[in-house]
């Protein structure tokens, strides 16, 4: 990422990178306060397809933020909450809990809270250590597999 990055015409304009690590794919939003030259563009687009990222530049505020190329069809970043069957869409600014077991006692917390319910008493501790889940081991792997490879 450094190196695409220094490589830019427009380095010194792009201050800031966000990373969103979805279930189905990594997201990378470049904060540009100029356009890239079309050199940037092709160096952009290979980077995007050699990591398998999605790319995003972000020109103005956050209702400019644009897939560096269309992909029509392409499915929306989204996690899952497997206790609750559910796969929550999400956009590469959107706040989102990154840490996958924690977010998943909160929404456990608040959908408990909702119903009227007490929270379940252990639950804060069980966050120290939460018990190994392949899925949440998977994700884990994914995320430290995605990033190593920026």
């Amino acid at each position: 990422m450094s190196a695409l990055l220094s490589s830019l015409s427009i380095r010194e304009r792009v201050p800031q990178v966000e990373v969103s690590v979805a279930d189905n794919a990594v997201a990378l939003v470049l904060r540009v306060l100029e356009s890239p030259s079309e050199s940037d563009l092709q160096a952009l687009r290979v980077f995007e397809a050699s990591r398998a990222v999605r790319l995003y530049l972000q020109p103005d505020g956050l209702d400019s933020v644009r897939r560096l190329e269309d992909v029509p069809g392409e499915d929306p970043l989204r996690y899952g909450l497997p206790a609750f069957g559910l796969e929550i869409e999400f956009a590469p600014t959107d706040f989102i809990q990154v840490n996958g077991p924690i977010n998943e006692a909160l929404v456990t917390q608040a959908v408990q809270l909702l119903q009227g319910q007490a929270p379940e008493p252990r639950l804060w501790p069980r966050l120290r250590r939460p018990p190994p889940h392949q899925s949440r081991q998977r994700r884990s792997e994914s995320v430290r597999s995605s990033l190593h490879r920026l």
